[in-house]
């Protein structure tokens, strides 16, 4: 997948695909995505996160005002496999909301890069401290007891192990 980037806009290519995924995951009523423009971007060493404002023609339902998609670096070499197996495989058995809603995970190939579409949660959410600054003591306990809670549920799950990228129970990553 190129970019696509003209004058902010990400275009007409992929507007079929956002509508069709939307409503895989019953959130787009009978409407379509007319428009998707750039929110927001932040470009860090292995990824590319960008906020897309979507506009909808017709009746959008549930359909979200925006959507993240965070992607690897064109022509880079960081494929991200544990965080796509996480969405792809891990998240849809979680309850709801305890991760944002993925609504695509795909792997890189060798003429695209990686690339996650998921929920955005900019209204709900924040970034505890910029790097390199550390969050506080406040909410480095939030951020610790959160990942426990996490990690306890699937603490010995049999299905982490036969996931590629993942730890094995005896701790070695493969």
């Amino acid at each position: 997948m190129g970019l696509g980037w003209r004058h902010s806009r990400y275009h007409d290519r992929r507007m079929p695909e956002y509508h069709n995924r939307l409503r895989r995951f019953g959130v787009l009523g009978s409407g379509r995505v007319r428009d998707v423009v750039l929110g927001s971007s932040v470009a860090k060493q292995r990824s590319l996160t960008l906020q897309l404002l979507l506009t909808y023609e017709g009746s959008a339902g549930a359909a979200p005002p925006s959507l993240i998609l965070k992607m690897g670096h064109p022509n880079g070499t960081y494929a991200n496999d544990r965080e796509i197996a996480f969405y792809r495989d891990i998240a849809p058995a979680l309850p709801q909301r305890v991760t944002p809603r993925c609504f695509e995970a795909v792997g890189a190939t060798k003429g695209s890069p990686w690339h996650l579409l998921l929920e955005d949660l900019t209204d709900s959410h924040f970034i505890a401290s910029e790097h390199p600054l550390p969050p506080t003591l406040m909410q480095c306990e939030r951020i610790i007891q959160a990942w426990a809670r996490f990690r306890a549920m699937w603490w010995d799950d049999p299905r982490l192990p036969s996931h590629r990228g993942w730890p094995d129970a005896g701790g070695s990553d493969t």
